[in-house]
């Protein structure tokens, strides 16, 4: 008699697995590795949970936070921001705090990279190959 072949949904019934857990650390950044790693599977069982819709959406959830931060912060190095910071100062043993405005101007190659991905069309590095006489 040949043994009974497990699905994916009773694979994953028989495992304690947070969803939301799985949510907030993809949410971190970390990759299909990290996350294994983190709850004590390998990848391939990463990979073969993916089957699973309900373990596929909290992933990709989390991973969705992640890319959102990345593409918020460099919007913000690509246009410039402005940040709330305090200074700390110490005379005669009296230590002050004052809060200041600091400005971070626009960073020109996050604009490039910004560009590059958004309009490929205008803005990649075009490379004219010519024929033989460089026509």
């Amino acid at each position: 008699m040949g043994r009974k072949k497990t699905t994916v949904e009773e694979k994953l019934a028989a495992i304690p697995l947070d969803l939301e857990k799985v949510e907030e650390i993809a949410a971190l950044g970390a990759i299909d590795t990290q996350i294994g790693k983190i709850l004590g599977v390998t990848e391939q069982t990463i990979n073969n949970w993916k089957d699973d819709e309900r373990f596929l959406l909290a992933l990709k959830k989390g991973k969705d936070k992640a890319d959102s931060k990345v593409i918020e912060s460099l919007y913000k190095r690509a246009t410039g921001y402005d940040h709330g910071d305090i200074y700390f100062s110490s005379y005669q043993g009296l230590v002050t705090e004052t809060p200041y405005v600091k400005h971070f101007i626009p960073d020109v190659t996050a604009q490039i990279f910004w560009l590059k991905n958004r309009q490929p069309e205008q803005w990649r590095d075009k490379v004219e190959v010519g024929g033989p006489n460089g026509k």
